[in-house]
């Protein structure tokens, strides 16, 4: 299995979610209506893989949990136990999104 860095799996977050969070210097951040950008900090992560989660249509969303269930092969899976990465690995595949 491919092994991505926080960094690849963060950018591929802001392609699900171009309206929400961007990548400005390396960093991760909430797009605000002030010019005000603040960090997304890493406690705020699920959240985010849980945004995109939302939008999947029932299609999308069992191969969202199929994908996440084969990713997590080994461990005692449950999609509650999940971690960001696995879930943006997963969401990823189901939206045809490349990491790069």
């Amino acid at each position: 299995m491919t092994q991505y860095t926080d960094t690849q799996l963060k950018q591929v977050l802001v392609k699900m979610l171009p309206e929400t969070i961007d990548w400005d210097n390396n960093c991760l951040g909430w797009i605000g209506t002030r010019n005000v950008r603040t960090n997304v900090s890493n406690t705020e992560l699920l959240y985010l893989c849980w945004l995109v989660e939302s939008g999947l249509n029932r299609q999308d969303r069992r191969m969202f949990t199929n994908e996440l269930q084969t990713l997590c092969q080994g461990d005692a899976f449950t999609s509650v136990s999940a971690t960001w990465q696995q879930r943006t690995i997963a969401l990823a595949k189901t939206l045809y999104i490349k990491i790069i």
